[in-house]
């Protein structure tokens, strides 16, 4: 018997009023949440060789972002405006907006963690705070991902800084602090938490070869400190860097970066405008990229082209809600995919970027020859 008539067999089998496909993933999850309990309850037990420390690096010192090295060197006066030249290909993007807040006070949340270099089954959390537009960064050490922990971090974030709101992953969507909005986004194929996680490689990168100094909380907090103090391209006004904390500490330099990121905003949706981007019909069919870089599909390779077909269903706070047309069968690539959750689903509607679309056709039946012989 093969696996689609043994699956289907499952399916017909009811066992006071479930199947045994369904029995079955609820005893997975079951199983997988005791796990969890018992992993949290084991004492941390010593590593037999506690590991040292590859390189002594004096953060002080010496400055760990490489890029802009140049700027702290004595040869320079300090005085003197210096742009490090960037040689880095970055993908061109036009059709996308600037990723920014019109609200001061805006920032987004994440929480990573880091193998502790003493105990085989302990971890050490962080959760890390960046605000939108002045990139100044706060990070906080904390014991666990529970949501008691969770929430002591950000009072201790609102007490050092003005939080107006939040946006983070689903860990965050049933936390609640006071008046403060907190937006939370599981869709694996939308742009989001792209300003933390980007801050979280530049610190990880910082910290060097030695992954253990990122368990070092006074070390890590010695590169956050230099990071904030590190003049960023992307605070350029009128021709002069300032740094995260010069803008942090001054909200009308916040107001200016603002007010510019919205006058490009504004170019670059009369673009989408003219290019048709919002004008789709429910049951159009579109061009549309799939990035499989949040998915099970992670380390597939991949290129920045149109790689599937979508029926289109509607607009989604600036996206695009689509259902793929012949979608991959993640469920398959993927031995610890739920199927009770639509986060890795592409059989069901998802939700991507606008600017990954283009409209193909009024409906599946008018799809060209050649997209439909390639696609489908």
């Amino acid at each position: 018997i093969n696996k689609q008539s043994r699956d289907n067999n499952l399916r017909k089998i009811i066992y006071e009023g479930q199947t045994l496909t369904e029995i079955y993933n609820d005893y997975v999850l079951a199983h997988a949440e005791y796990y969890q309990q018992q992993k949290v309850s084991k004492n941390p037990r010593p590593r037999k060789n506690i590991i040292e420390q590859i390189e002594n690096l004096d953060y002080e010192n010496n400055f760990p972002f490489k890029s802009k090295v140049k700027y702290f060197s004595n040869n320079i006066n300090k005085t003197q405006i210096f742009n490090p030249p960037d040689f880095q290909i970055k993908p061109a993007e036009k059709l996308m907006r600037p990723y920014y807040s019109p609200k001061l006070g805006s920032y987004e949340v994440d929480i990573i963690y880091a193998n502790d270099p003493k105990y085989k089954n302990k971890q050490v959390y962080y959760l890390f705070a960046i605000n939108f537009n002045s990139k100044y960064l706060y990070v906080f050490q904390i014991p666990n991902r529970e949501r008691s922990s969770i929430i002591e971090a950000l009072n201790k974030l609102i007490s050092r800084a003005y939080v107006s709101n939040l946006r983070s992953d689903g860990e965050f969507s049933k936390i609640k602090i006071g008046d403060i909005n907190i937006f939370s986004n599981n869709q694996p194929l939308t742009n989001h938490n792209r300003v933390v996680d980007r801050v979280i490689r530049t610190i990880r990168d910082a910290v060097g070869n030695n992954f253990y100094d990122f368990t070092n909380f006074d070390k890590l907090n010695k590169i956050v400190n230099i990071y904030n103090k590190t003049p960023h391209n992307s605070l350029t006004i009128n021709k002069h860097i300032f740094t995260p904390e010069e803008v942090q500490n001054n909200h009308d330099l916040e107001g200016i970066l603002i007010r510019s990121n919205q006058q490009i905003s504004e170019t670059i949706e009369q673009e989408q405008e003219q290019q048709g981007l919002f004008k789709y019909q429910p049951g159009n069919v579109l061009l549309i990229h799939l990035d499989y870089s949040r998915t099970p599909l992670l380390f597939q390779k991949r290129r920045r082209i149109f790689n599937a077909l979508a029926v289109f269903v509607e607009y989604v706070y600036g996206n695009v809600k689509c259902k793929i047309l012949n979608p991959i069968d993640i469920i398959n690539e993927d031995s610890n995919f739920d199927s009770k959750s639509n986060t890795f689903n592409l059989k069901k509607p998802i939700v991507i970027p606008i600017y990954f679309t283009q409209y193909l056709s009024d409906s599946v039946k008018n799809i060209p020859s050649q997209y439909k012989n390639y696609f489908l």
